[in-house]
């Protein structure tokens, strides 16, 4: 496991907070819009980490990684992710998003730190991942899973690279 740790400038920051008030809700939104601008500083992090263009207004991926579409997945943190923490994709994401790699980020509720936690292909996820029925207590850490979603510990991810020849 290896989490790439990041101070968000701020003027990602202000980006981030500029881009949520014009995002508002979205449809099927968990937090209904409360995680945009931490899901912006995710993005932003994971691209200029990786020194690649960010795609913006895309459902189906943020970034190309190893020449393949990756789908940024973010949740606020207020204190340095742990082994043992979840990453999550929600059923209907899963679904409907057209990509071959997530890649997960923690970021502090106050948008100053993020957390690069690694990645893992779409497919393989899918499969590896623990299915959580929405309202089911996840009995590892006492999440309640507001809708249905896959979930893996950040131990089982791949490191991120800045420079992959072969995912």
């Amino acid at each position: 496991m290896e989490i790439i740790e990041i101070d968000v400038s701020e003027r990602t920051r202000e980006s981030a907070s500029d881009y949520a008030k014009k995002l508002g809700s979205l449809s099927r939104s968990i937090t209904e819009g409360e995680g945009n601008a931490a899901g912006f500083v995710g993005k932003c992090a994971v691209a200029d980490f990786l020194e690649v263009k960010l795609v913006i207004d895309s459902f189906n991926y943020n970034v190309m990684y190893g020449g393949r579409r990756a789908a940024i997945k973010t949740k606020r943190s207020k204190k340095y992710p742990e082994p043992d923490y979840e990453c999550s994709v929600t059923s209907d994401s899963a679904k409907r998003q057209d990509c071959e790699i997530y890649i997960f980020v923690r970021v502090t509720p106050d948008l100053k730190k993020a957390w690069i936690l690694g990645w893992y292909p779409k497919l393989v996820y899918l499969k590896d991942a623990e299915f959580i029925k929405a309202g089911t207590v996840d009995v590892r850490n006492g999440f309640v899973a507001q809708l249905d979603c896959y979930s893996i510990e950040i131990a089982k991810l791949h490191p991120l690279k800045r420079y992959l020849i072969d995912v």
